[in-house]
This record gives C-alpha cells, sequence and structure tokens, in this order.
C-alpha cells in the first residue's frame, strides 16, 4: 500500500500547477463565454441589447457539454498530452480572433469554438491528473487541480467584465 501524498507535496507538484492551470485557463474561458457571449454580441450588433441576444449563451452551454462528451471519446484514441496541448492551443487562437470584435456571425462562431475547445480538453486533464499521483491522494490532487480551475473562472468572469467598465470594449478583455 502506498502512503498517501501530503497537501504541501502536492501544491509543490509541477504536474498539479500545469494541469491545474490548464483547467482554469479552459474552464474560465468556458464559463466566461457563457456568461458574456450575449454582451459581445450586443457590442457586435448595435442596437441589440444582450437580454435580446441571452439565447447566445445557451446556445455556448449546449456546445460546452457536447464538447466535453466528444473529447471523453477522443481520449481513446489520441494522447491526453496531446488533446490538452491542442485545446489550449485552440482557445488562444481563439482570443485572438475575437479581440478584433468582427461582425455577430464570427464572434458567436469564435465563442462556441471557445466553448467546445474549453470542454473537449476536460477528460485529458484529469487523465493526465490520475497519472500524476498515486490513487490514495487523487482525491486532494483534484480537489487542487479544481481549485485552480475555479480561480480561473471567477478571474475570467471579472476580468472580462472589468475591461468592457473600464475600457469600454471587450476587445481588451482578449
Amino acid at each position: 500500500v502506498r502512503a498517501r501524498l501530503p497537501v504541501r507535496k502536492i501544491v509543490g507538484m509541477k504536474a498539479a500547477w500545469l494541469v491545474g492551470i490548464y483547467h482554469a485557463v479552459s474552464y474560465g474561458s468556458m464559463l466566461s463565454f457563457g456568461n458574456w457571449v450575449p454582451s459581445l454580441l450586443a457590442e457586435a450588433l448595435p442596437g441589440r441589447t444582450a437580454t435580446q441576444l441571452a439565447w447566445g449563451g445557451a446556445l455556448v452551454m449546449l456546445v460546452s457539454g457536447l464538447g466535453r462528451i466528444s473529447g471523453g471519446f477522443v481520449i481513446f484514441r489520441i494522447s491526453p498530452y496531446v488533446v490538452a496541448h491542442g485545446s489550449i492551443l485552440g482557445i488562444c487562437l481563439l482570443f485572438g480572433g475575437l479581440a478584433v470584435i468582427p461582425g455577430p456571425a464570427v464572434v458567436l462562431t469564435l465563442a462556441l469554438l471557445g466553448a467546445w475547445f474549453g470542454s473537449f480538453v476536460f477528460g485529458s486533464l484529469f487523465q493526465l491528473a490520475n497519472r500524476s499521483a498515486p490513487a490514495e491522494s487523487l482525491g486532494a490532487l483534484l480537489g487542487f487541480i479544481n481549485f485552480l480551475a475555479n480561480l480561473g473562472a471567477a478571474a475570467f468572469t471579472l476580468l472580462f467584465g472589468l475591461a468592457k467598465d473600464e475600457l469600454g470594449s471587450f476587445t481588451w478583455a482578449f
């Protein structure tokens, strides 16, 4: 029987931080898109309000669920490292595209792709986490990774709102 790792050891693990930061970026992106896409669309469609475009947030969450399901199947055939790195790269590229706040169709497409990539990576991150610690320590490891993911979700949501308020546009948030 292997001994459980103490929490201080888990917090010091490079793998825990890497997977946690990836999870923070992916989860933070997905939740931010769900929260902010109606406002992004309103910015791209002058004269429309976020309330009128609230369906966009629901669509983002639907695509997110489909991304999580499809990613779960892909990791049976593709390395979780490839899925994790590819998804994070995809999110970063999509943020770059959204930085110019193009037309509404492009905004919605990029946001949906961001939500898909943000959720597609989910299974690979937990597969990588499972390889990083003994089974007796996975609860604490996954708790730490989820802690970082939730910090990322809160930070993304807050920073997007602050960017909009302070700079007048979501462009600077990306």
